[in-house]
């Protein structure tokens, strides 16, 4: 069975409440761009002119410094939005996207996103509620950076992960099944190896 753009649309929080009317248009608005592991969806600085939510794989999120130092602001997976807050700030990619692995993305151009969510105000709603768990995650992120040591930070992430992609197993470990290097863990927990 062809699961078709409509049904991608469809089983993405955002867009899930729509009437088959709305899903139609949406589905209609949207364009699939493929990544292959290591290609950039975008890099900071440059001009966002889309935004677009994961079919499939994973994408993570990094900050450069003028040193040359990374951090890993978060990874995303199936379902995850991005690019939503600088399509509506109207300003530069405010961070690297790079693909962990084969990814899919149905993207949506700035305009064609905008439009879409004054027609539709559940849209709206469900971007507000991601937009809310985000900040709370970099509240969180903040906090440990400033008062955790390494070791816990680097835990923390690992637990983050498990939470986000971990798949239980049948001993009841659980499996973090992206291709990390100690490098992206360090990234992710703003230290050095």
């Amino acid at each position: 069975m062809t699961t078709t753009i409509q049904d991608l649309v469809k089983r993405n929080p955002y867009f899930a409440s729509l009437p088959d009317r709305g899903l139609a248009f949406v589905a209609s608005q949207a364009n699939e761009r493929n990544y292959e592991r290591g290609d950039y969806l975008s890099l900071e600085g440059e001009p966002a002119q889309w935004c677009g939510f994961i079919v499939e794989g994973q994408v993570k999120l990094v900050k450069h410094s003028d040193t040359g130092k990374d951090l890993v602001l978060d990874v995303l997976g199936p379902d995850r939005f991005i690019g939503i807050t600088s399509v509506l700030e109207e300003g530069p990619w405010t961070a690297t996207a790079q693909a962990m692995e084969f990814t899919r993305v149905l993207v949506f151009d700035r305009g064609d996103f905008l439009h879409l969510l004054g027609n539709y105000p559940a849209a709206c709603l469900a971007l507000i509620a991601d937009l809310s768990r985000r900040l709370e995650e970099a509240y969180n992120m903040m906090r440990s950076l400033a008062l955790e040591r390494v070791e816990r930070r680097v835990a923390i992430n690992l637990v983050k992960l498990a939470g986000k992609v971990g798949l239980a197993r049948a001993d009841g470990s659980i499996l973090i099944d992206l291709p990390l290097t100690r490098q992206d863990i360090a990234d992710m927990s703003g230290t050095t190896i």
